[in-house]
């Protein structure tokens, strides 16, 4: 099969024929449809994160048809849409049983080795060098074998290029809205950050019912965008002070502040943007080792600040849930979709979402 393979760090990816093992047990192979490409990929690209290392194969936001079942997989047959989830998880530790699997430390771990949930790599150059798997998925390859809580079905009817992103981006920016901040009908929410996360956040802030709305970036093209999906105002953070801004919007603060920016001024913005009492929600990521400074006044008057790993999902729950509601139009997630591209263009597609570029681009296979 081909897949495109990243030997290092600041270099192009190269498309070129792999080997893939079959799957063994509690794992299945699927046929790749679709994947978006998200900065998590581009981050890697760069050498901004470094486990795993490099050679690899990249690709978390995918989605595909099950090919082959491994022994103990019952619950999916060949010939089932998926939609891959990078909340994968072992299913069996204290975090997986009390229903956080976006937290098994399990996961965690090999995702960090670059192997499968078993220790093992499935992937191989044609000289023999075994190549790092991806959040235990690497779907930037025309066939992916992932372990089988990695792989979440969804209805025969459903066109997979519209919802792959719920393998990880849509997800996170949904599920901040719905499980962690748990935002009312009525109430204000301002999100920093108007990429493909804080714009999902969007959507499902308008589904949650929210009063006003209020997104903040520096970039005008995609504050543009936001005011496309519908928010109610913008703030352009390289002109005016958000905090400000958002008070004088608001009236002395919003309810819920949502960042997806990485970046810990952001962060401490948001904090400082909350009313008393209000909620500021983490989900984007800044370089390890950078450090949150804020007036610590701020708790006495009940302001919460938590962060939301992966959008808290429980995978198998929440993904077929959410997928039903775009398929309704509820939750329109592909309208963040501005490009479509081949599997052989994937570092053109990395080079529009280093520039910036507005929305999510979709490869193809």
């Amino acid at each position: 099969m081909k897949a495109q393979v990243l030997l290092k760090a600041n270099s192009p990816m190269i498309l070129e024929e792999v080997g893939l093992q079959d799957p063994l047990t509690n794992e299945v192979k699927v046929r790749m449809v679709a994947a978006t490409v998200c900065h998590t990929d581009l981050a890697f690209v760069q050498g901004l994160h470094h486990q795993p290392a490099p050679p690899m194969v990249l690709g978390h936001e995918g989605a595909g048809i099950v090919e082959k079942v491994g022994p103990g997989v019952t619950n999916l047959k060949a010939g089932d849409k998926i939609v891959l989830s990078t909340a994968g998880s072992c299913g069996m530790c204290d975090f997986c049983w009390t229903g956080r699997p976006s937290m098994c430390p399990v996961a965690s771990a090999k995702r960090h080795e670059g192997t499968l949930l078993d220790g093992t790599r499935r992937l191989k150059r044609q000289n023999g060098t075994e190549l790092n798997h991806f959040m235990l998925l690497s779907c930037f390859a025309e066939y992916v074998v992932v372990p089988v809580r990695s792989a979440i079905k969804v209805p025969q009817q459903v066109p997979l290029e519209k919802v792959c992103m719920y393998a990880c981006g849509a997800s996170t920016g949904v599920g901040a809205v719905f499980n962690v901040a748990k935002v009312k009908a009525g109430s204000n929410v301002a999100i920093w950050g108007c990429g493909g996360l804080g714009l999902c956040a969007l959507l499902a802030a308008k589904l949650a019912g929210a009063g006003k709305i209020i997104c903040v970036d520096i970039l005008k093209d995609k504050l543009s965008f936001a005011r496309e999906l519908g928010v109610d105002y913008t703030v352009d953070a390289s002109k005016e002070d958000p905090v400000t801004r958002i008070k004088q919007l608001t009236g002395g603060g919003a309810d819920y502040c949502l960042e997806f920016a990485g970046n810990v001024k952001v962060i401490s913005q948001a904090v400082e943007a909350a009313k008393p009492g209000g909620i500021t929600v983490v989900s984007g990521a800044p370089p390890a080792g950078d450090k949150i400074t804020l007036d610590w006044p701020h708790f006495l008057g009940g302001k919460v600040l938590t962060g939301a790993h992966l959008g808290a999902m429980v995978p198998a729950v929440d993904i077929p849930n959410w997928v039903e509601l775009t398929m309704q139009g509820k939750l329109p997630i592909e309208r963040l979709i501005t490009r479509t591209l081949p599997l052989d263009s994937l570092n053109q597609a990395m080079e529009y979402l280093a520039t910036g570029e507005v929305g999510r681009t979709l490869i193809t296979y």
